[in-house]
């Protein structure tokens, strides 16, 4: 694992070359023409320019071995990929070609893992789907070739949807428009840029690029353009004009308003058209996607009359051949078959011949698309869990591979199936001592303690909050350690799903500061009460009363203080961080005032009415006149709307119902029912007047908590036994050589993380945490869970000297494979 990479590689490349990757540091720009460099040898086509033809068959792909050696210090050391080329079944899947639609001048082939028979169900894709349910993005199974009969690794591509279905309609960022839509993209890619430098915790971010100088390390991957997907030769190819140019998507304003369109800023809309026809002063055409029984807007026309355009490009069955009189025409020509392969293919009398091509050809993405490519990993968090408590294969993949399973996810499990079913999982499976109980305890709190410590590298690095923490955004990679190690004993926990958009309010009055929105289509188990409960950006109405209008030292610049009265006024929950968006209506003739405040810190919380100052204020004479003329009087009907602040504390709970899923979820309670008896014990805790919590009492509180709860079953829920997956391994006087004192630790810290009481809690409330450094409040977290992972390594391998000396084997073997 390393940091995030970007692919590179020289034009007419030798049969075997050097890949040249670089490490870009989003932290110091100015120093990334200098980063440091490293090949990887792969074996690679001789010719730049890929054909795009599909490879089938049992054929043994290879990898070029070179042994590490001494080299000058400027000259990089070689490592080796490691490759997973078959699906459980020994076949390779079929893969369309994006070397065509992307051009010449990408010499790596990225391809996307195409469905059995290249069949699109209605409304889906021919590809094989890992994750569909993204707010305005779907993640496919790819991966990158070099060739015929070449290297490759499989790879995750996270795409913007054409359409997508969840935002077209208004949220609380306002309606979505392209303007949006990209800066929550780069605002991913930001994040996944700011964690560029960490060794692990995060998937590997490639870009593939023509950039053959390696002093270029192009930071920012130009999206996708239009593509069309042929279901014959399994090809994605980009759109062309009657004329055989490039169809691109229309981001001009002002052209589009001027032919009766929506501007791309403003709208979601998207248009193909050939910017040649306006740079010529012809009348321009215009394309759009439709869905079916869908009308494409009055001033353009839809997808299917851009296909049949397509079908006049010259060389084509029917057209007349293209006039090749200059050097200049044999270039165009040239780069026309590069990138429009129905020139060449054998198919072209049948698709064209006989008018068919609409049959065979569908638009896989209508408009530019973003696109990140990161490592694959094997499992999710909840998947990695079940393997390590001892579920077996049968069961497994009952669980996690029903029927709403993708192909994507069935060929991400299936192929690393091999790995845990012929190795050895544990090293003390079945020796009757219950130590058993304790490596597993042990191989899932470091799982845990990685997800920490990603999420704490995140919050540092990018200074905010995640927001999805859950298992589905946890994905884990198992390290291949050979035959040295049980399978189980390797493995590296990744947060993915950088994303957490903003609300877009920045022309909205005061200084706001990042509001994030609530997360989209999240597990409500791992969402904090404020998640949960919010009213986030809802529109109320109610009495606003000015109590002062403060003058600040910058000229033109004003504090509001006043108060809002409302019947559902009473919101304790309310945080001093906490934005509230007043809107005084007609204030100033026809205009209305709309500014942000915030709980005034010099009141204390009232239950009658809201006392709130605002942030400093820019106001014109005419609107503080209008102020003025307020002060004292209770105005009715002013709309105010709440935005709580979803920061680093929303994110701790997650983790801590991410402890408890860890540890005590298995084939008999889920992931539910442990809520369930959390909630229990934290009323328990609620009724409590003071609560008194000494540090290094956690063992003797949890087993005070469970004693006296009033639900007979919570020492069962939350048993030592629990962490076993199968019931079959939870019998009766069985083993178990966890120490008592230690479960009841690791859980007492769960119920820190999930709770918000002063003075026990990690999180004393959800604005309880620092603007200036995020990461603060996950420090007592990650500290806390490493004591108690040293704790548990040290009951595991000081019980007996034997235990001592398999410990400082492992150390061995661990030091040999990470060097």
């Amino acid at each position: 694992m390393g940091p995030p990479l970007t692919l590179y590689s020289a034009e007419n490349l030798p049969a075997t070359a050097n890949l040249w990757i670089s490490h870009p540091s989003a932290h110091q720009p100015e120093t990334c023409a200098n980063s440091h460099y490293r090949p990887i040898r792969l074996k690679l086509a001789r010719e730049v320019g890929f054909n795009g033809s599909v490879t089938r068959g049992r054929e043994n792909d290879t990898v070029v071995k070179e042994p590490n050696k001494a080299e000058d210090p400027k000259t990089p050391t070689s490592q080796r990929y490691q490759i997973q080329p078959r699906d459980a079944q020994g076949e390779m899947f079929d893969g369309a070609d994006l070397g065509p639609g992307l051009g010449r001048d990408f010499p790596l082939r990225l391809e996307l893992i195409i469905r059995p028979e290249g069949k699109v169900e209605p409304g889906g894709s021919p590809f094989f789907t890992l994750s569909d349910d993204g707010r305005s993005s779907r993640v496919f199974l790819g991966r990158i070739r070099s060739g015929h009969r070449s290297s490759e690794r499989y790879l995750a591509v996270k795409l913007q949807t054409p359409r997508p279905p969840y935002e077209l309609f208004e949220d609380s960022g306002g309606r979505l428009t392209h303007r949006v839509r990209e800066q929550r993209w780069q605002r991913e890619l930001g994040h996944y840029l700011s964690v560029a430098g960490v060794e692990s915790g995060f998937s590997e971010l490639y870009f593939v690029e023509p950039a053959p100088e390696r002093s270029d390390h192009a930071d920012h991957p130009r999206p996708w353009p239009p593509l069309l997907y042929c279901r014959k030769t399994h090809q994605l190819f980009r759109p062309l004009s009657a004329m055989g140019t490039p169809l691109i998507t229309c981001r001009d304003d002002a052209v589009l308003r001027g032919n009766g369109l929506p501007a791309y800023s403003e709208s979601i809309e998207t248009f193909l058209y050939n910017e040649a026809d306006i740079a010529a002063g012809a009348a321009a055409r215009f394309y759009q996607l439709v869905e079916d029984g869908e009308d494409p807007h009055p001033k353009a026309a839809d997808h299917f009359e851009c296909i049949r355009n397509q079908a006049s490009v010259p060389g084509l069955p029917g057209n007349p051949a293209p006039e090749l009189g200059g050097a200049e025409e044999v270039k165009r020509f040239a780069e026309l078959a590069a990138t429009f392969p129905c020139l060449a293919c054998t198919h072209r009398e049948d698709c064209y011949g006989e008018q068919k091509y609409l049959e065979n050809l569908t638009p896989f993405a209508f408009e530019d698309t973003n696109a990140l490519v990161v490592e694959l990993n094997d499992f999710h968090y909840d998947e990695m869990c079940d393997l390590l408590g001892g579920v077996r294969w049968k069961e497994f993949f009952k669980t996690h591979l029903g029927d709403g399973a993708t192909e994507g996810q069935t060929f991400r499990l299936r192929n690393v199936e091999r790995l845990i079913e012929f190795g050895r999982r544990y090293l003390f499976a079945g020796d009757g001592s219950g130590l058993d109980a304790l490596e597993i305890l042990k191989l899932k709190w470091t799982l845990f303690t990685q997800a920490c410590q990603s999420v704490y590298e995140f919050h540092r690095r990018c200074g905010t909050a995640h927001l999805r923490v859950e298992p589905r955004h946890m994905m884990v990679g198992l390290d291949a350690t050979g035959e040295y190690l049980p399978t189980m004993w390797q493995f590296r926990t990744h947060l993915i799903s950088l994303g957490a958009p903003a609300v877009d309010l920045s022309a909205e009055q005061g200084e706001a500061g990042e509001i994030l929105m609530l997360p989209f289509n999240s597990n409500p188990v791992y969402d904090s009460e404020i998640v949960r409960n919010s009213s986030f950006g809802i529109l109320q109405r109610g009495g606003f009363l000015l109590t002062s209008l403060d003058e600040t030292d910058k000229a033109g610049r004003y504090i509001v203080k006043a108060e809002i009265h409302h019947e559902g006024v009473g919101m304790g929950w309310l945080s001093l961080k906490d934005r509230i968006k007043v809107t005084l209506r007609h204030i100033v003739g026809t205009s209305d005032l709309s500014f942000f405040c915030m709980r005034d810190p010099e009141h204390d919380y009232s239950q009658r009415e809201l006392i709130v100052r605002s942030h400093p204020l820019e106001l014109t004479e005419e609107q503080v006149r209008a102020l003025t003329r307020i002060h004292g009087v209770k105005v009715h009907n002013a709309g105010f709307a709440l935005y709580p602040l979803f920061q680093v504390p929303c994110d701790i709970f997650s983790l801590g119902m991410l402890l408890f899923r860890t540890l005590v979820v298995n084939d008999e309670q889920g992931i539910g029912n442990v809520s369930l008896g959390l909630e229990g014990l934290k009323q328990d805790l609620s009724g409590v007047s003071e609560l008194e919590f000494d540090e290094g009492q956690e063992s003797d509180f949890w087993e005070a908590l469970i004693e006296g709860h009033v639900r007979h079953d919570a020492a069962k829920i939350f048993g030592r036994d629990q962490i076993f997956y199968s019931a079959d391994d939870r019998y009766e006087d069985r083993p178990n050589a966890i120490p008592p004192k230690l479960w009841n630790e690791a859980l007492a810290l769960g119920m820190q993380m999930i709770t918000t009481l002063d003075g026990f809690s990690i999180c004393a409330n959800h604005g309880d945490f620092d603007h200036q450094y995020a990461a603060g409040k996950m420090e007592p977290v990650l500290r806390r869970s490493q004591e108690i992972l040293r704790k548990m390594d040290t009951a595991l391998f000081s019980m007996s000297k034997r235990n001592a000396e398999i410990r400082a084997a492992i150390d061995s073997v661990m030091n040999e494979a990470t060097t």
